[in-house]
């Protein structure tokens, strides 16, 4: 089960929002890829008592849409489109572990 939830107009999702983990064991159990002594603070946060927190996020492209219908995707006309592909990792920024996640040789 999640905490989570997506408004929708016109069958397009516009905004999607949802409770983060706060149990300690649970987020020890769901670290993947990272090197647990790194969450440690975040944690230890939760075991010290930090409340239940959650957040959300307006889908700016589907309401665009909506607002221009005469864009049938709004990437294509978007300077900056979420794409992860549009993404290039540089050896000089980043370290060995994340271009390896990567696959960047």
């Amino acid at each position: 089960l999640s905490n989570s939830y997506d408004f929708f107009m016109r069958g397009e999702e516009i905004l999607s929002g949802a409770q983060r983990i706060h149990k300690p064991n649970l987020l020890k159990m769901h670290i993947k890829g990272l090197e647990p002594s790194s969450m440690q603070g975040y944690v230890d946060a939760f075991r010290l008592d930090c409340p239940p927190h959650a957040g959300e996020g307006i889908g700016v492209s589907g309401m665009c849409d909506h607002a221009i219908p005469e864009v049938e995707q709004l990437r294509r006309v978007s300077l900056f489109p979420r794409d992860p592909k549009r993404l290039v990792l540089s050896k000089g920024r980043c370290s060995d572990a994340a271009l390896r996640s990567a696959n960047v040789s």
